[in-house]
């Protein structure tokens, strides 16, 4: 039986029946609230929470109640009764959660409608998967075919945009970058090189102008005055050359300057000088060499019919058909996507229609039908509880009552087991005597004293103690 979770509940439990004889109803038992207990969910055993005794209605039958304390568990409950002269009793429910409850016992419960109406949808999401959308699946794959042949001639990283055409702006760019590269390298210009030599040979390169010239010359220019004849050019190149340097020793004269400083331009002249012009002399030829081949190349690259001009025309070409792809591209991107977008937009509505029914968390899937599969799912669930709780089976609650206990006895005023309780009872009601005050229940033997009681008065008694 269903219990709603944490829902007062009322329910006859029964029949109590004699312990001795197991058929007769036991009509004037105390069942207090502590006597019903319950075991939550395959939990330990406890009195009921709602406070009421156990009401007798007929044959045997009590009325239980039960509060929302009581029923607040999901799952398996288990009530039992054990009253002192009754059989033990027990009724097992299964609380399930308010709103599976009201589902299915519910006054407005609509299961099974709800899950026909699923059925009805799930139809209808078939119909329109296993059809229109397979239609606009294939559309799209034809678009995307398309745009494939459309892009498949650019080649790895561009390799087949072999016809793209050369352009004005590729002229300047690579004007720019050749100013750039000998602006950086910053070679010496024509101007540069002629202003250099007319420092060197002044206004002319005449043979009087140069300096074995001006050595060599002995006119009367080079004659200075003072009386006298004057010295020859010979005389006075020799009083030069013959003059002793330890003459010209005192720093700061005009001799010991000029001895010095021809020292430095014989250093110079001899070993610095020479080397460095050798230098710029092979670099001016190497450089210019280069420049001139590289100048003559370009000329010709340039030239109709040239490297460069052959490969400016073929990019030109090669743009000229990436143009065309590019128009093929717009026209796909801007008719047949857009017109492939609605068409799956309108698929996408359609189907949110189909599938909105279901809800949030499957809210919306009132109508599913039941089937044969949830049978075996529920018996396995249920056999499974079954095992995990580990109730008694018939064949152990027949054995149990075909099945001899072991005869024994609690002491007096300790607590018994259900078996000895029986034999305790078996002894007040079987074989016993009676002596003065004392009265000895008998063992199932008959003879062997199982419990002794004291009378309050020898020949009109009206209590028993037990006393062993």
């Amino acid at each position: 039986m269903f219990l709603k979770q944490s829902t007062a509940y009322t329910f006859r439990m029964g029949p109590f029946l004699d312990e001795t004889d197991g058929k007769t109803a036991e009509t004037g038992l105390t069942i207090s609230q502590a006597d019903v207990r319950l075991s939550k969910g395959g939990g330990n055993f406890a009195q009921k929470n709602e406070s009421t005794s156990a009401s007798h209605d007929e044959i045997g039958y009590y009325i239980v109640l039960l509060d929302a304390t009581d029923t607040a568990t999901v799952g398996e409950l288990l009530v039992a009764v054990h009253e002192s002269g009754a059989l033990p009793v027990f009724k097992t429910f299964q609380v399930v959660e308010e709103a599976i409850y009201d589902a299915i016992y519910g006054a407005s419960a609509d299961l099974i409608t709800k899950v026909d109406a699923i059925d009805t949808v799930v139809d209808a999401i078939l119909v329109d998967t296993g059809t229109t959308l397979d239609t606009k699946i294939n559309t799209i794959d034809t678009v995307v075919d398309a745009i494939l042949v459309d892009t498949a001639v650019i080649g790895s990283a561009g390799a087949g945009l072999t016809g793209v055409p050369w352009n004005a702006a590729w002229d300047a760019e690579v004007q720019s970058e050749c100013a750039d590269a000998l602006t950086a390298y910053d070679p010496p210009t024509k101007t540069e090189l002629d202003s250099a030599f007319t420092e060197i040979k002044g206004g002319t390169w005449a043979t009087t102008d140069t300096l074995e010239a001006i050595r060599d010359r002995g006119d009367a220019a080079w004659t200075t005055g003072g009386g006298g004849s004057a010295p020859t050019a010979a005389a006075i190149a020799d009083a030069v050359w013959d003059e002793a340097t330890s003459g010209h020793t005192t720093s700061g004269t005009f001799g010991e300057q000029v001895k010095t400083d021809i020292d430095a331009i014989l250093v110079d002249t001899g070993t610095t000088l020479p080397a460095t012009l050798d230098t710029i002399d092979n670099f001016l030829d190497t450089e210019i060499a280069a420049i001139l081949a590289d100048t003559n190349e370009l000329q010709g690259d340039w030239a109709n019919g040239g490297r460069l001009d052959l490969l400016v025309d073929s990019i030109i070409s090669k743009v000229d058909v990436v143009d065309g792809i590019v128009d093929d591209i717009l026209v796909d991107t801007g008719t047949t996507i857009p017109a492939t977008i609605a068409t799956i937009d309108t698929v996408v509505d359609a189907i949110l229609v189909d599938t909105a029914v279901i809800g949030s968390a499957g809210a919306g899937l009132s109508g599913v039908p039941w089937n044969a599969a949830w049978d075996a799912e529920v018996q396995s669930e249920v056999a499974d509880a079954l095992a995990a709780y580990d109730p008694p089976t018939k064949a152990e609650m027949d054995a149990m009552w075909t099945t001899a206990a072991t005869e024994s006895y609690a002491s007096d005023g300790a607590a018994a087991t259900p078996a000895q309780l029986l034999y305790m009872i078996l002894c007040a009601v079987s074989e016993f005597s009676v002596s003065s005050t004392t009265i000895t229940g008998k063992k199932v033997d008959g003879s062997t004293t199982a419990m002794t009681w004291t009378l309050d008065d020898a020949s009109s008694p009206t209590s028993r103690t037990r006393a062993s």
